[in-house]
């Protein structure tokens, strides 16, 4: 039973949200693809945010799938969406953080993707030019002009 290999719970919620998840998972083989993340958060979603659905499952799917963002596993899902992002280990929401930021996929995170994950839209205002410059010179040990995950997750410690 694929309930008893989560673990036990008495809470009803958690039991449903997995029943929920590996049902989903329509060919049996322990991921989640973005169809079948949005059909979790159709079924979970409450009405009054059925219209945010897509944008929850590109959201979601960046910060927990591998490389590519086409799927994640379902340990994983189940892990974030049972208990939430406040709950796990820091690093493992480094990790979540740093999927976010890498847009391209590529391990590193550049001056621009940071500067998207920060909220830092105006690039003709030297205030918000000094800021990221500052940052990404403090966050990046090795120089190379990216973080890698190693020194994200050292500047996010430091915050």
């Amino acid at each position: 039973c694929k309930l008893a290999e989560y673990g036990t719970t008495t809470n009803l919620e958690k039991m449903l949200m997995t029943a929920i998840i590996y049902a989903a998972d329509k060919d049996n083989n322990g991921w989640i693809t973005v169809a079948e993340m949005k059909d979790i958060l159709t079924v979970m979603a409450p009405p009054e945010d059925k219209d945010q659905v897509d944008e929850m499952v590109k959201m979601l799917m960046s910060m927990l799938a591998e490389d590519d963002s086409s799927k994640a596993r379902i340990d994983e899902v189940l892990d974030f969406l049972a208990k939430g992002p406040g709950e796990s280990d820091p690093k493992d929401k480094y990790k979540m953080m740093f999927r976010m930021c890498d847009v391209n996929k590529d391990g590193k995170v550049s001056k621009k993707e940071f500067k998207k994950f920060m909220h830092i839209d105006d690039d003709n205002d030297p205030l918000n030019k000094l800021v990221i410059d500052k940052m990404m010179e403090e966050a990046d040990k090795d120089g190379d002009g990216t973080l890698n995950y190693e020194e994200f997750c050292a500047f996010m410690d430091k915050k």
